[in-house]
């Protein structure tokens, strides 16, 4: 029988977050100023909602974000980012996204400003930082990091 070890001390939040693609360029969407992150360029993302999977998260993520329906089968699981500040702590599983059809658009307008399609290895400051050493270990097949501010 499993036994679970309950901690009070240790409170994190669960994230996913997707890649799309395309022509050697990533989809990425500038946060709105007046949110957390604002003004950076972040993936597709959001926090994972209670009795919800992981795929499903980033099936409804991506259909609220930018319009678009995938399906787990076009879903994999490409790498695990365990982020450390000094106010949160969160897992965030990063999936690609194979194949969609349809225009990504921006459907929240109170969270996103724009969509921008930008190279694996943009060195851009207007990303946001988790997301820009992910990308140092995306291009590299690394598939676990670390990310403490």
């Amino acid at each position: 029988m499993l036994k679970y070890h309950k901690s009070s001390s240790t409170k994190f939040e669960i994230g996913v977050s997707i890649v799309m693609e395309k022509n050697g360029r990533i989809l990425f969407l500038k946060r709105a100023t007046n949110i957390w992150l604002g003004g950076f360029y972040s993936l597709p993302a959001g926090k994972l909602e209670k009795n919800e999977t992981l795929f499903d998260a980033a099936i409804r993520e991506l259909k609220e974000e930018i319009g678009i329906k995938a399906k787990k089968k076009e879903l994999d699981l490409i790498h695990t980012l365990h982020c450390i500040t000094p106010t949160k702590e969160w897992f965030n599983f990063i999936f690609k996204l194979s194949f969609w059809k349809g225009t990504p658009l921006i459907k929240e307008p109170d969270k996103h400003s724009e969509i921008s399609w930008l190279s694996s290895t943009s060195t851009s400051k207007n990303i946001a930082p988790h997301i820009k050493h992910f990308l140092k270990c995306y291009n590299q097949n690394i598939f676990y990091l670390q990310y403490k501010e």
